[in-house]
């Protein structure tokens, strides 16, 4: 399951983009002047893209237009090596080795 969501996350971004830029590319010409910086963030940056083409005004962007940008590049990164630590590859930490540490002692009737 957790394979699924994440080929889904690699995958519905882009098909958004470019179904988008299909239905509307005045709009992405109107947001990125050539061809290079939307394709490095149809790579890369889907997210932070599609984000950055939605909160695009004349005038820049609003507060509320960076702060979900910066929450679409974080969710990019988290796409990419968000649950690296606990997969176990090559070594690393798995959830099954965290052991939690409770500084109160716990007294159960």
């Amino acid at each position: 399951m957790n394979g699924i969501i994440g080929i889904l996350g690699l995958i519905v971004p882009r098909v958004i983009a470019v179904a988008w830029w299909l239905a509307d590319p005045a709009r992405w010409n109107m947001v990125f002047a050539g061809i290079f910086l939307p394709l490095v963030g149809f790579l890369f940056l889907p997210w932070t893209t599609l984000m950055v083409v939605l909160f695009w005004t004349n005038t820049g962007f609003s507060l509320i237009g960076w702060i979900i940008i910066f929450f679409a590049f974080m969710g990019d990164l988290a796409t990419y090596g968000g649950g690296y630590p606990w997969t176990g590859v090559a070594g690393t930490l798995r959830a099954a080795d965290v052991t939690v540490h409770c500084p109160y002692s716990v007294i159960l009737p």
